[in-house]
């Protein structure tokens, strides 16, 4: 496989587990979890209602959260499995987290950007990569807000101390744009809870990451997938291939 560019949800993925990430490049996921519904419904809906205020719309109006988020669920519901939980719970549960965000956040934030990509390119000796990444809003606090949809925070947690490199990367790729990030904080949706973490910066994560990143693009193309690794358990929970994964660890 020829790696000549790599997204930062890519990479913090291939950290935690190389063949996870070789999997996601290479097969096809045949049907699509709630889980991942839901958070391709809280992007959408976030993206289209902060774009609507930043070109003047009114953020006080929850219908237009509301009618947004039954426009993409009926657009984006074809193919999901509802064996565990039902269209009609997963319906409820995404009106429940965007309805809690619009009154406890939207109010208070004031878009610079919306979904915005980012990309930059990188060198090791005479190789190139081009790293990239989409972020969700940036403030005009110049503040990062990331959100995350999971069935449990304290996994969440978890998971994110294995290998969290959007709090680095994001402010390293907004800074190649000369935009100067003061602050990061994920908004975590989960059941009834809406949770915010502030994070602080770990520059020296953009060094291991890009050396990273070049050493699996050494791996990909030199090397067979046997060698390629597994290491996060955390990964392997949410993993769509850990049915046919003979490194799995669950």
């Amino acid at each position: 496989m020829v790696l000549d560019s790599i997204r930062v949800s890519e990479l913090q993925r291939a950290m935690s587990c190389e063949l996870s990430f070789f999997y996601s490049r290479t097969r096809k996921v045949e049907f699509k979890s709630v889980a991942m519904l839901m958070g391709s419904l809280v992007h959408k809906c976030l993206q289209d209602y902060f774009q609507t205020v930043l070109d003047g719309g009114n953020r006080a109006d929850w219908g237009v959260m509301n009618s947004l988020l039954e426009q993409y669920f009926d657009h984006d519901k074809d193919g999901v499995d509802f064996s565990k939980v039902s269209e009609l719970q997963a319906r409820e549960t995404a009106k429940h987290y965007l309805f809690t965000y619009h009154q406890k956040r939207c109010r208070l934030l004031y878009p610079l950007s919306v979904e915005r990509q980012f990309k930059v390119k990188v060198k090791q000796g005479d190789r190139e990569l081009v790293i990239s990444g989409i972020i969700d809003l940036i403030t005009t606090s110049m503040n990062i807000i990331d959100y995350k949809t999971t069935s449990s925070v304290s996994s969440w947690t978890q998971g994110r101390a294995d290998a969290e490199l959007q709090s680095a990367l994001y402010p390293y790729l907004a800074k190649t744009h000369n935009l100067e990030i003061a602050g990061f904080e994920y908004d975590v949706f989960s059941g009834k809870d809406l949770k915010i973490y502030p994070v602080e910066f770990n520059m020296r994560k953009v060094t291991d990451a890009v050396r990273f990143a070049f050493r699996l693009q050494d791996t990909l193309e030199n090397y067979p997938e046997s060698l390629l690794s597994s290491k996060s358990k955390f990964v392997c929970n949410c993993c769509n291939w850990k049915d046919e994964c003979d490194k799995r660890r669950i």
